[in-house]
């Protein structure tokens, strides 16, 4: 009975391990992914950070990431075609972003969730975006002034588009695959393009110049409806549906008290809670919103409470706009990406199991709204007047 205890201790010694160690400079590390539709099936980029032996050194001018291609009739063919084109192991547990072709995700994106998800080296946390009026290996190759990584560069525009802008939203892979999943909600997803000038989106001395000829630029939203992109926003229905899914961080709205008098709000905490009345299918919006005036173009009396009461009520009005743009783009194309439907598998499952299958065609687009908001601008800036208001006092 020892000698077993014994050969089983000195075992685990000879079997301990980590069994599928690399090396890093056995490994090409993957970034970024580009999957594009193809004659041949489908056309996959991978963004491979340029890592270069430890014992040579990086020449000036040299690119920090390399693209390859490969083409398949699946996505897996694709991917092993740049695998015997690569000197190193492809390694994927530094992923950043999944960039899909619009073509692909129009017809049926669950092919390319299917092969994602499978892959065990990945988190699942990185950004899947729509490559928008641009193939996907074009956006992968994107150069910029600011950032070393064209992926890191599309990571981070699709960031600042969400969250200083509300136009955009971010959306990682698992949240994405995870709502499609739920009951009563389709999911959304940010878009990415090219501005400028194509051709020299990929070209090392355009970054020379002072005004680079072609940058990447993060887009408005793609409705889903349930595999398949059904629509894009406008920048305004992508803002009201960032703020009906309580997705804002920060949101610039311009509003007009009187005839050629505006003022700019900035709203920095934004809250919507929802409501919904399963009997008649009325759903209550009710919206509180805090800012501060951050420009003025004519001579307001700041100090008086009822311009503070009119830039609310204006505030207010401009926020209800917004959401109604973005709730009747969604009725119209019958696809409830806010989950109410949801709202109804948790508060009645059994009714939900009556109205499922037509919910999205049949029940989504008759609901009735009833948006009520709560602006409180709390602050001036630096300013308590505009500077013309305390020039006509002196």
């Amino acid at each position: 009975m020892k000698l077993k205890i014994f050969l089983i201790i000195l075992l685990c010694f000879f079997t301990s391990g980590c069994w599928n160690y690399n090396e890093l400079n056995e490994l090409a590390i993957v970034t970024g992914i580009g999957i594009d539709k193809h004659e041949n099936g489908y056309k996959v980029s991978l963004m491979i950070s340029n890592s270069r032996s430890t014992q040579s050194s990086s020449r000036e001018g040299e690119a920090q990431t390399t693209v390859f291609t490969g083409t398949g009739k699946t996505f897996t063919e694709a991917l092993s075609n740049i695998d015997v084109k690569t000197p190193r192991n492809l390694y994927l547990g530094h992923l950043e972003v999944v960039l899909v072709d619009e073509e692909i995700a129009k017809d049926n994106i669950n092919i390319v969730l299917e092969n994602l998800m499978r892959n065990p080296e990945t988190a699942k946390k990185y950004y899947i975006a729509i490559a928008r009026d641009n193939k996907s290996e074009e956006i992968l190759k994107g150069l910029s002034p600011l950032e070393s990584f064209p992926s890191q560069n599309i990571s981070l525009n699709i960031q600042n588009s969400s969250q200083s802008e509300g136009i955009s939203t971010e959306m990682v892979l698992s949240e994405f695959i995870k709502t499609i999943l739920k009951q009563g909600v389709n999911s959304i997803a940010p878009s990415i393009s090219i501005q400028g000038e194509e051709n020299k989106i990929d070209n090392q001395e355009s970054l020379k110049e002072t005004e680079p000829k072609a940058m990447l630029k993060a887009r408005s939203i793609g409705l889903f409806k349930d595999f398949k992109l059904v629509t894009w926003t406008t920048e305004k229905e992508s803002q009201g549906i960032n703020i009906i899914n309580n997705k804002t961080e920060r949101l610039y709205v311009t509003t007009e008290l009187d005839k050629n008098k505006k003022v700019v709000v900035l709203l920095d905490s934004t809250k919507c809670k929802s409501d919904i009345n399963i009997n008649d299918l009325n759903i209550n919006l009710n919206i509180n919103v805090k800012g501060a005036i951050v420009e003025t173009d004519t001579d307001l009396d700041l100090e008086n409470p009822k311009t503070i009461e009119k830039i609310n009520k204006s505030t207010e009005k401009e926020i209800k706009n917004l959401v109604f743009d973005g709730i009747n783009l969604a009725q119209k194309y019958k696809t409830d990406i806010f989950g109410f439907g949801n709202m109804i598998y948790r508060k009645d499952f059994k009714y939900w199991y009556k109205v499922k299958k037509e919910w999205d065609d049949n029940y989504f687009p008759k609901i009735n709204f009833k948006v009520k908001v709560n602006a409180n601008i709390e602050s001036k800036g630096a300013l308590e007047n505009t500077i013309k208001e305390k020039k006509n006092e002196s």
